[in-house]
């Protein structure tokens, strides 16, 4: 019981009760300064991922258009030269 009682003399105490403020207030800053890190590390490896894919989305699209065009080219010989052989 006597240790209750020294804790709520200590919390009575102004320097005490000071000391309890700013240190909650220095804890909250540097919650705040994580999340902030975090939610921008979040956001630039979101726009590198989006950059990386649209590279990608580029690459596939250009094979999809050289494949067709290889393709109508090909078509376009056979009907061409109907004697040629494949």
């Amino acid at each position: 019981m006597t240790r209750w009682v020294i804790i709520v003399n200590l919390l009575k105490d102004k320097i005490v009760q000071k000391t309890g403020i700013v240190f909650l207030l220095l804890i909250i800053i540097f919650e705040i300064i994580s999340y902030s890190t975090t939610e921008y590390v979040k956001g630039s490896l979101e726009v590198e991922l989006y950059r990386k894919s649209y590279a990608i989305e580029a690459e596939i699209e250009k094979t999809f258009n050289d494949i067709f065009h290889i393709s109508s080219s090909y078509k376009s010989f056979m009907e061409a030269n109907p004697s040629a052989t494949k």
